[in-house]
C-alpha cells in the first residue's frame, strides 16, 4: 500500500492552490494542507514534520525559493518542490536544492511521477548504512564515514573514511540519500558532515571557512546564505 506522505501546498492564488491540492489528494492517499504564504508556510512547518512542501515561487513577501533556503537550514529537512507559471527560476531552484520545478497549470501525470520519486527515494540504507553508486560498483557504509560531498562537473566526490570515490548523481541527490540531521549543503559545491567540522573561522564578506577533522587540513567555504545555519546548527 503505497505510503501516505504529508504535503504542504502554499499559494498566493487560492483557485491554484486548491487545484494543485486535489491534484495531490487524488494521486494518492495524501494528507495536504494548503496555506496562502511563504512565511505561513514556515509556520506550519514549526508546527509539525512534513515530508513535502509544494511552493509557489512568486509569493508576496518570502518567495518560495526563500523558504527552500530557511527547509535547507533544518536538521529534518522536508523535500521542497517549486511551482510555478513561468521556468526563469529553474536554475536558481535546482541550485538551492529544490526536489522538483513544476510548471503551471499542474499536469496530473507529471505530479504523480514528482510523488513517485518522493516515495521511492527514501534514504537507501540498509541497517544504518547508505549505497553510493561509483562507476561500475556502489560503495555501502555507514553515513558517519563521509566526510565531506564536493559537487564536480556532472557528479560528486565523496571523501570518506575509506578513499575518495566519484558519485554518479547531482549533490542534491546524494543528500536525499543521507541522514538530514548530519549533512548540510554550506555552498552550491560543498556538503559536509557537521560531526567532522573541528574550526569554524571567519571568511570573507559574511562567509565562513570550516576546517575538518579528516582529512587533515580540509577546509571548506561557507556561502554567506549557509552561514547563519552553520552557526545555529553548532550553536555559535
Amino acid at each position: 500500500m503505497t505510503r501516505t506522505l504529508r504535503l504542504l501546498v502554499a499559494d498566493d492564488d487560492p483557485q491554484a492552490a486548491e487545484h494543485l491540492a486535489g491534484l495531490l489528494r487524488r494521486v494518492g492517499p495524501h494528507q495536504v494542507d494548503v496555506v496562502a504564504s511563504a512565511q505561513a508556510a514556515l509556520d506550519r512547518l514549526r508546527a509539525g514534520p512534513l515530508d513535502a512542501l509544494f511552493l509557489d515561487v512568486r509569493m508576496p513577501g518570502l518567495s518560495g525559493i526563500d523558504v527552500l533556503r530557511s527547509v535547507n537550514a533544518l536538521p529534518r529537512r522536508p523535500r521542497v518542490v517549486l511551482v510555478s507559471g513561468y521556468d526563469d527560476h529553474v536554475l536558481e531552484a535546482f541550485e538551492a536544492a529544490a526536489f522538483d520545478y513544476l510548471l503551471k497549470p499542474v499536469d496530473e501525470v507529471r505530479l504523480g511521477r514528482t510523488l513517485d520519486r518522493l516515495l521511492s527515494e527514501e534514504p537507501s540504507q540498509h541497517g544504518g548504512r547508505v549505497a553510493l553508486p561509483a562507476g561500475d560498483r556502489t560503495v555501502v557504509l555507514p553515513p558517519e564515514d563521509i566526510y565531506y560531498l564536493q559537487a564536480r562537473g556532472d557528479g560528486v566526490r565523496a571523501v570518506t573514511r575509506v578513499g575518495a570515490f566519484d558519485v554518479k548523481a547531482t549533490l542534491a541527490q546524494v543528500l536525499r540519500r543521507l541522514p538530514a540531521s548530519q549533512f548540510l549543503r554550506v555552498h552550491r559545491s560543498y556538503a559536509v558532515n557537521l560531526d567532522h567540522i573541528r574550526e569554524v573561522h571567519p571568511y570573507f564578506s559574511g562567509t565562513l571557512l570550516l576546517r575538518l577533522d579528516d582529512p587533515p587540513g580540509t577546509e571548506i567555504p561557507v556561502s554567506r546564505q549557509a552561514a547563519r545555519a552553520v552557526k545555529l546548527l553548532l550553536h555559535l
